[in-house]
């Protein structure tokens, strides 16, 4: 595993408390009052809007610190995120500040466990056009990420360079339509 995926501050607080130094990646949206912790405790922050790229950069600067961010691209999940048309921009202001490092990219299916794949599949030709943008203007990520539990059961070919099972990791799956793997049992 590369590190955790996290939904909010309490569960990074607990880890890190615990010695854990493993990266820690804090799904969702931050207040602006988290993110002096998070930059503190070397936290991977998702950002989604230039108002928390540019706190979070000046909070790193103060730290002296690179802080790594994977910015969340909404794809039609409608929780939170850039459009995929409008990502562009963003991306050019994590480039731009000295004390981000643009870690990843990511987006969320909204029906990846359904038997019906239409809209998933349009999810991920959405995050594909912002990928191929950012091919096309040599900007490396290392984490390009889209797959929940449903997506990696059922998408292979949106797999990618990291998922991030939820439920599944848990021995659940997803829904009753969603491939199901040998072997796999709830851990309670």
């Amino acid at each position: 595993a590369w590190g955790f995926g996290l939904s909010n501050l309490e569960e990074a607080m607990t880890l890190r408390d615990a010695g854990i130094t493993a990266p820690l990646l804090l799904l969702g949206e931050r207040q602006e009052a988290e993110l002096e912790w998070c930059v503190a405790h070397d936290l991977t922050v998702c950002v989604n809007e230039l108002h928390a790229i540019r706190a979070l950069a000046k909070i790193a600067a103060n730290f002296g610190k690179q802080v790594p961010v994977h910015l969340k691209i909404h794809t039609g999940m409608s929780r939170y995120g850039v459009r995929w048309d409008e990502a562009l921009p963003l991306i050019e202001q994590i480039l731009a500040e000295k004390s981000l490092s643009l870690e990843g990219v990511m987006t969320h299916f909204a029906q990846s466990d359904e038997a019906e794949k239409t809209f998933a599949n349009l999810q991920f030709s959405r995050f594909q056009e912002v990928l191929t943008v950012l091919e096309q203007k040599k900007i490396p990520v290392k984490l390009r990420h889209s797959c929940n539990s449903g997506g990696f059961l059922d998408l292979p070919h949106a797999h990618l360079d990291m998922g991030r099972v939820g439920i599944l990791l848990y021995g659940v799956f997803p829904s009753q339509v969603c491939r199901k793997i040998d072997g796999i049992e709830p851990v309670m």
